[in-house]
């Protein structure tokens, strides 16, 4: 497990040591956002990696079914996974906003691709994937990039937070773009038939990569 900041998430320092709730299914109380690393078997490792964001509605994490399971099913591929702890905005009580959650994630691409070699993966390769509200983040972050600072002091904050890739998993409605550019990564988009409103989202997505003449798969 990596924190994101070694110091706790800026702002909000004097609440990283506040213990996570975690029951059944879902984790909660985040105050240090993570990323749990998980390394394929050398012998499978293509180099490839991806960022995995569960969902949870913006009020508890689904940890296992899409954060640990997902990065697992990714290891026997090859694939270098890392699944994100994020701050909650509508956790009740929650201190926190969405733009802390986008920070988050922004913060786990920049984390992974300064240490690429680390991790021997290819830092051209690193993609996002995101489930229900953890999909939300993965387009905020698709979609509205931004390069590294190269006069950052913290050499994390020099890398770009771009994917090489989208996975979006059943996502939310925020953080879809009005227009696709021709420079977004190509996607990949998943929801059940009768999983009405993202199923609404994907479609209206996959007519604005057609017209952005991207490659994506639904």
């Amino acid at each position: 497990v990596v924190p994101l900041w070694p110091n706790g998430a800026p702002g909000f320092e004097n609440r990283r040591n506040e213990p996570e709730l975690a029951k059944d299914y879902w984790v909660r109380n985040i105050n240090n956002p993570s990323l749990t690393v998980f390394l394929p078997p050398k012998e499978k490792a293509d180099g490839a990696a991806i960022v995995i964001i569960p969902g949870g509605g913006h009020r508890e994490l689904v940890f296992n079914e899409e954060g640990v399971k997902p990065a697992l099913c990714l290891n026997n591929l090859g694939v270098t996974a890392f699944a994100l702890k994020y701050r909650l905005a509508r956790e009740t009580n929650s201190p926190y906003t969405i733009d802390n959650a986008r920070e988050d994630a922004q913060r786990a691409m920049r984390l992974v691709r300064s240490r690429a070699k680390e991790w021997n993966i290819d830092p051209d390769r690193i993609g996002i994937m995101g489930f229900s509200a953890g999909g939300e983040l993965a387009s905020m972050v698709t979609f509205n990039p931004t390069g590294g600072n190269t006069n950052a002091i913290d050499p994390i904050d020099r890398a770009s937070c771009r994917p090489d890739f989208l996975i979006d998993i059943y996502p939310g409605p925020l953080g879809m773009p009005d227009i696709v550019p021709t420079n977004a990564p190509p996607a990949f988009f998943l929801a059940a038939n009768d999983d009405v409103d993202p199923a609404r989202t994907i479609t209206g997505l996959l007519e604005k990569y057609r017209n952005a003449g991207v490659p994506a798969e639904v």
